[in-house]
C-alpha cells in the first residue's frame, strides 16, 4: 500500500508509528513492537518506519539534485547578467542585447538571484525531532 501513498504520508505514518511505540504499554494509541510472518508492510513497525526513512532519503536526494540544478542556473544567469547589464555599465545601451532588455527585467533577475541565494535549501516540511539547536 505504501507505493500508493505520497512521500509525506509515508514519512508521517512512520513518525506516528514511532510515537505509538514510545507510549506506555496498554495506554491509548500505544503499539508493541511486532514482526509478523508473513510480513505486513503496512502494519509491522520495522517495515513502516523503514519505508518512512526510505521516503525521507528519496526526498533528500531529490532536494540535493534540485539544489545542484538551481546553483548551476544561478551561475549561468549571473554570467548572462554580467554580460548584458547596461545598468551596471557592463555593456552599452546601444549594443544589441543591452538595447532590448528593459531595466525592470534586469533588476528583477538580480533581485530573484539575491532571494535564491538566501533560500537555496528549503526545508522538507516539519522536522518533528528538531529541538532548535
Amino acid at each position: 500500500m505504501s507505493e500508493k501513498m505520497s512521500r509525506e504520508q509515508r514519512i508521517d505514518r512512520a513518525h506516528k508509528m514511532v510515537q505509538a511505540l514510545c507510549r506506555r504499554r496498554g495506554s491509548a494509541g500505544s503499539r508493541e513492537w511486532i514482526m509478523s510472518i508473513p510480513a505486513q508492510p503496512d502494519y509491522d513497525p520495522d517495515l513502516v518506519i523503514g519505508d518512512g526513512l526510505m521516503a525521507g532519503s528519496e526526498a533528500e536526494a531529490e532536494l540535493a539534485q534540485a539544489n545542484t540544478t538551481v546553483e548551476a542556473l544561478r551561475v549561468e544567469l549571473l554570467l548572462i547578467l554580467d554580460q548584458v547589464d547596461y545598468t551596471a555599465g557592463n555593456c552599452g545601451v546601444t549594443e544589441m542585447v543591452g538595447a532590448v532588455l528593459p531595466r525592470e527585467i534586469i533588476a528583477r533577475a538580480r533581485e530573484r538571484l539575491a532571494i535564491a541565494a538566501r533560500d537555496v535549501t528549503p526545508k522538507l516540511g516539519p522536522q518533528p525531532y528538531d529541538n532548535g539547536s
